[in-house]
């Protein structure tokens, strides 16, 4: 099998090699508001893949505070917005050729001082709001930019309102649903190496190879240090069994087991930077038998079949890295399986022996 890890080999570093190539692209994934922690105001959370060229605070009035972010080529097109506070009225937001910005309306008599700065991941640009007096604001209001003044803030408030009365409560559901579950689907191979525990006797490990297509769904569910929640699952071909058998009950020298497996995995993904997102993958499987032979070394094959389980159920764990590139994602892994239960389910065949499977597997979602 030294040959299939060359070629699996020689496949990560084209990927490497062409990531590398890619201009890194700023992505504005969400804005979150959280209060501060004094007490005194919000900090606005401005969720980004990297740290933009340059970003800009203006404050044309005192219930009024433009933010801009700079940066060529940023993609904002399906950012969650944030959800307002009770002293913050609407927030207006705006994208052009190098730049995205958006316009705060602060509640009449309520002032606010604006400040913005680098989170210390150096991705995130944080959006602090601080209460302030008209003292305060004195020497920092300045014109503010001309793409929010188009269109009156009392237009956009009727736009936004007469929706809401006319529409059912049940429409801004579904408009949440929409922006708030993304699923992609792909093709995925690998490389196995597949062996038993629990017996006494001595074997060696067979290598194989999965394929598979599969799924994964992320939902906007932001857990600390920046992990994101998903689900993995998929329908998988993969080999697994062992060889070099010393165990009299066996007159071969390997037994090939293959399986139709479907695994449900929870996924926690880190916050995407410079278009890598680690992850790691946990959850159940379950597999079908498809095929169990005894191979003699004359090539003669024997079935057990009627020996072997139907059915195997068990664990997985992994870790890898998704790397986006535009519509299409590349997804890396190393993953370890272990069953639950027994190999053979004849009793006189069965020495309690469970299977475990090592893979390192590539693929490829769109």
């Amino acid at each position: 099998m030294n040959i299939y890890w060359r070629y699996f080999l020689a496949v990560v570093a084209f990927f490497i090699c062409t990531v590398s190539s890619v201009e890194a692209q700023v992505v504005l994934e969400s804005v979150s508001i959280t209060e501060r922690a004094d007490g005194r105001g919000v900090v606005i959370r401005n969720h980004l893949s990297m740290i933009p060229d340059s970003f800009q605070v203006i404050q044309p009035a005192e219930n009024r505070i433009q933010f801009v972010i700079y940066f060529d080529g940023i993609e904002s097109e399906n950012f969650i917005e944030a959800e307002l506070t009770d002293d913050i009225e609407q927030i207006n937001y705006t994208t052009g050729p190098g730049f995205f910005a958006y316009e705060i309306t602060i509640r009449e008599g309520i002032s606010y001082l604006g400040n913005a700065y680098p989170d210390v991941n150096q991705t995130d640009v944080l959006l602090s709001l601080e209460i302030a007096t008209a003292a305060d604001l004195a020497g920092v209001i300045e014109p503010g930019l001309e793409l929010f003044e188009v269109e009156p803030i009392v237009e956009e408030e009727e736009s936004i309102i007469e929706p809401e009365e006319s529409s059912p409560g049940t429409e801004d559901t579904v408009d949440i649903e929409v922006n708030r579950i993304n699923a992609t689907f792909g093709i995925k191979a690998g490389l196995t190496s597949a062996d038993i525990y629990g017996v006494g006797y001595g074997r060696t490990s067979r290598n194989g190879v999965l394929f598979a297509t599969y799924a994964v769904i992320d939902f906007p569910v932001y857990l600390p240090y920046d992990l994101s929640l998903g689900l993995e699952t998929g329908v998988y071909f993969t080999q697994k069994g062992f060889t070099d058998i010393t165990s009299t009950k066996f007159s071969g020298i390997e037994v090939e087991l293959d399986y139709i497996e479907i695994p449900v995995l929870v996924k926690l993904k880190y916050r995407e930077q410079n278009r890598f997102s680690p992850h790691i993958v946990l959850g159940p499987y379950i597999g079908f038998l498809a095929n169990a032979e005894n191979v003699r070394e004359d090539g003669e094959r024997i079935d057990l079949d009627e020996f072997t389980s139907a059915v195997d159920f068990g664990g997985l764990a992994g870790v890898g890295v998704d790397i986006h590139l535009g519509e299409t994602i590349v997804d890396l892994q190393i993953r370890q399986s272990i069953g639950f239960n027994t190999l053979f389910d004849e009793i006189t065949f069965n020495d309690e022996e469970k299977l475990q499977q090592l893979s390192l597997v590539i693929g490829l979602r769109f």
